[in-house]
C-alpha cells in the first residue's frame, strides 16, 4: 500500500527551487531516510507537504501529490527542536491531552488513560512526567515526549526531523531503538530527516538525498576529519583558570561539583559527557553567566572581583556559542543586525562602512552568502543558524571561544568546513577554544586535550 507519493512535483519558496520535477513514493511500514546538506530544503519540503508553510504569496507547489495530510490524525511530526515545539506553559500531560481530544471523540477520563499508555510506550513514568513542564526535561526526555505526541492518534505516517540532534550516543541509541520498536508495533511509515549518515544507515530501509532541488539515490560521503593537532609549544601560559567551581540548582542539589580546570593560551580543550552531566552549566559558570561559587581567573584577573563595567568590557574577549542556535538568536532581528550588534557595543568607534566590511568578511569565513544578511532566524536551517551564531562571536575576534555542541546541526560537508575554520582561527589568531561535544571524532580531530564530565565532576 502506497502511503505517500508525488510525481513531477516542483516546489518553490520565494526565488529558491526546493524541488524540481520530483518523484518519490513510500509504502506503509517503510522507513525512508532523507539526507542533504544544510539549507537544502529538507525540513521545508516536509512542512510544505503538510501545508504548514506560512508563505502564501511566495510559496508555490505544482504536480501530483497523493497524501492525506491532517497533522496529528493522519501524520505525526517530530520537530527538530523539542524545546521550541513544546509550549512552556503546558505540562506534558496537557500537550498529550490536547492532541488526543482535538482528533478523537472520547471523554477526558478515557483520554487520560491513553496519555498514560503513551508515556509507557516511550518509556517515561506517568507519575513523574505527567505534570512536568518542558523546562524540567532533559533533551532525551523532551524528544520522547515529542514522539508520544506524534503517535497519540495512531497515525500511519510520521515525519521525524533531526530527532537525535545534540543527544549523546547512549540517548541517540535509545531514541533510534524506540522509533524502530514503535514502527514494528504499529506498522507506521517513517520519513526520517537527518544529516547523520550513520543514524540513517542504522534504521532506514533506504536513503534518498535532496540536493539542489533534485531527489536522487544516496551516496555515502567520505569522512575526512584530519589529524589531531600538534602539542602546544612550551612554555604553557594559562589563559583561564577555574578553582573549586560549584553550581547549585537549589540548596541541596549541585550540578557542578568542585571543578578545577586550566585552559592554556592557544589551546583547544574538549569536554565530553552524557546529557545532564553538567557540561553546559560549567561553560556558563566559566563566563559568569549564572550564579556560582569558586574562582575563575581570566589572564590572572578574578572575574568575581571585576566591576560590572569591567566585566562587560572583558566579554568581548570571552564568547560562547550556545547549543540551541535558533533560540539564541533574536527573532526580531535580521542576520545583519545580529552579527553587527557586538561591534556596536564593543567597538563603537567603527563607522557603518567598517562594520559592514567586518560583517561581510566573517560571513564569508563561515561559508554563508551575503543574501542571508536580510533573513530572519526563523527562515534559516539548523546548520545556517549555527554558522550565524559562530559569525556573531567571531566578528569580535575573541581570545576565548566556548562552543557548545557546535557540530550537532552540520552536514558532513559543513562539518569539514567547520573543522578547517576552527583550526585556522586557532593557528592564525591564537584563539583558545573549549569545545563541548558528543562527537568523539570531532574532539579527537581538533583538541589538544579532552576531559570527561560525569555527574558534575571533571576528570
Amino acid at each position: 500500500m502506497t502511503l505517500l507519493s508525488f510525481e513531477n512535483l516542483t516546489i518553490t519558496l520565494k526565488d529558491k527551487i526546493l524541488l524540481s520535477n520530483g518523484n518519490f513514493s513510500m509504502k506503509k511500514g517503510e522507513i525512508v531516510g532523507l539526507q542533504g546538506a544544510n539549507g537544502a530544503g529538507k525540513t521545508t519540503l516536509a512542512l510544505s507537504m503538510l501545508g504548514l508553510l506560512d508563505h502564501k504569496d511566495s510559496f508555490h507547489m505544482e504536480g501530483d501529490v497523493l497524501f492525506k495530510r491532517v497533522l496529528g490524525r493522519d501524520v505525526g511530526f517530530i520537530f527538530q527542536d523539542p524545546t521550541l515545539a513544546l509550549d512552556p506553559l503546558q505540562t506534558v500531560g496537557d500537550h498529550l491531552l490536547e492532541s488526543i481530544l482535538n482528533h478523537q471523540t472520547i471523554s477526558k477520563k478515557e483520554a487520560l488513560i491513553r496519555v498514560e499508555e503513551l508515556l509507557r510506550c516511550v518509556h517515561l513514568s506517568a507519575q513523574r512526567f505527567l505534570k512536568a513542564y518542558p523546562f524540567q526535561l532533559s533533551g532525551g526526555e523532551a524528544q520522547r515526549v515529542m514522539i508520544a505526541i506524534a503517535i497519540a492518534n495512531d497515525p500511519p505516517f510520521i515525519i521525524a526531523d533531526e530527532p537525535t540532534t545534540a543527544l549523546d550516543n547512549a540517548v541517540q541509541g535509545e531514541i533510534v531503538g524506540l522509533l524502530k520498536n514503535l514502527q514494528k508495533k504499529f506498522g507506521m511509515g517513517i520519513l526520517l530527516i537527518s544529516h547523520d549518515v550513520d543514524l540513517l544507515e542504522s534504521i532506514a530501509d533506504r536513503i534518498v538525498t535532496l540536493d539542489n532541488g533534485i531527489i536522487h539515490s544516496f551516496v555515502r560521503p567520505q569522512k575526512t576529519m584530519g589529524t589531531p593537532p600538534k602539542p602546544l609549544a612550551k612554555p604553557l601560559i594559562p589563559l583561564l583558570e577555574a578553582n573549586d567551581i560549584h553550581v547549585h540548582v537549589d540548596t541541596r542539589h549541585a550540578v557542578v561539583k568542585g571543578v578545577e580546570l586550566i585552559l592554556y593560551r592557544g589551546e583547544i580543550l574538549g569536554i565530553q559527557g552524557k546529557n545532564g552531566a553538567g557540561k553546559t552549566t560549567l561553560a556558563k559558570a566559566l563566563l559568569h553567566l549564572i550564579p556560582m561559587t569558586g574562582h575563575v581567573l581570566y589572564e590572572g584577573q578574578d572575574l568575581r572581583k571585576l566591576s560590572l563595567k569591567a566585566l562587560c568590557r572583558q566579554r568581548k574577549n570571552m564568547q560562547m556559542i550556545f547549543q540551541n542556535p535558533i533560540a539564541s538568536l533574536n527573532p526580531m532581528w535580521t542576520v545583519s543586525d545580529i552579527i553587527e550588534e557586538g561591534l556596536k557595543c564593543h567597538e563603537p568607534h567603527l563607522s557603518k562602512n567598517e562594520r559592514t566590511q567586518r560583517v561581510n568578511r566573517v560571513l564569508r569565513d563561515v561559508q554563508l552568502g551575503p543574501c542571508l544578511l536580510s533573513h530572519y532566524p526563523q527562515t534559516l536551517s539548523g546548520g545556517e543558524a549555527q554558522r550565524v551564531s559562530l559569525a556573531r562571536s567571531l566578528v569580535l575576534r575573541p581570545k576565548l571561544l566556548i562552543l557548545d555542541e557546535p557540530t550537532a546541526s552540520l552536514d558532513p560537508s559543513s562539518l569539514e568546513n567547520f573543522l578547517t575554520l576552527v583550526r585556522t582561527i586557532n593557528q592564525v589568531q591564537g584563539t583558545s577554544f573549549i569545545i563541548i561535544s558528543h562527537n568523539q571524532d570531532v574532539l579527537h580531530a581538533l583538541c589538544h586535550r579532552i576531559l570527561r564530565m560525569d555527574e558534575g565532576r571533571l576528570s
